[in-house]
């Protein structure tokens, strides 16, 4: 899965599902977190972003940052990098 936000939209792609939209707004920002939170006709959204290293499972890759997401009813985590969050 991942995420991106950019041109007043974001969005949330799961492999073998179809993208999910919702209109962006800027994440909120309390210090070592940023939190979004949106929906759309079918769903609800909230992606947290944590600054703490993350390693990528598949990869073993570094990053410097956690996220956490709840989309509907599922909870997912991953990595991220804070360069691509719009402020």
């Amino acid at each position: 899965w991942k995420f991106t936000a950019d041109f007043g939209k974001l969005r949330f792609e799961s492999l073998g599902e179809e993208a999910e939209y919702f209109a962006y707004t800027p994440f909120g920002n309390d210090g070592a977190a940023r939190t979004f939170t949106a929906k759309n006709e079918r769903t609800s959204i909230q992606i947290r972003m944590l600054q703490q290293t993350c390693t990528d499972n598949m990869s073993g890759a570094q990053y410097p940052w956690t996220a956490e997401v709840t989309i509907g009813s599922r909870k997912l985590q991953g990595c991220g990098e804070r360069g691509r969050l719009m402020e």
